[in-house]
């Protein structure tokens, strides 16, 4: 795997975290830049001798990083900062799962915006989308009857 891969699964993690349990506090702004930089360099000092590993069995080096990344999101879970003294581990044991409204206040926490898509737009995307499907499907049999 590539190491721009490895930092990004680092990075996609702590996002989709903290999208999800966004009610941080103060200190997040702290956190998730720090967070994100520990685990590069975890994964930059275990990198070489993941790559050994992977010379020698791909299979099992893909077992470590899956392992390693479990790991991450454990130690994401226990140690992020909530306004109520919650972890995000006890949060999710307790069923308090994210909605869709938290989501979206996640999302904008993190400076994107969100608009709801248009009735009308959303019954055009669809429309267009099984008309796409249909011309897909017709190729398939003109392929199929040749």
């Amino acid at each position: 795997m590539a190491l721009l891969f490895k930092v990004s699964v680092v990075v996609a993690i702590h996002i989709v975290i903290f999208i999800s349990y966004n009610e941080t506090g103060e200190f997040a702004r702290y956190y998730l830049p720090i967070s994100v930089i520990l685990w590069t360099g975890f994964l930059l000092f275990l990198n070489f001798g993941l790559k050994i590993l992977k010379f020698i069995n791909k299979y099992l080096a893909y077992v470590v990083y899956a392992a390693i990344y479990f790991l991450m999101c454990l130690t994401i879970c226990f140690t992020m900062p909530q306004k109520d003294r919650i972890t995000v581990f006890e949060k999710i044991s307790s069923g308090q799962f994210p909605n869709a409204k938290t989501l979206k206040r996640g999302i904008r926490k993190l400076g994107f915006k969100v608009e709801n898509i248009p009735v009308k737009k959303l019954k055009k995307i669809n429309r267009n989308i099984g008309k796409t499907l249909n011309k897909l499907e017709e190729k398939a049999r003109a392929k199929g009857e040749k």
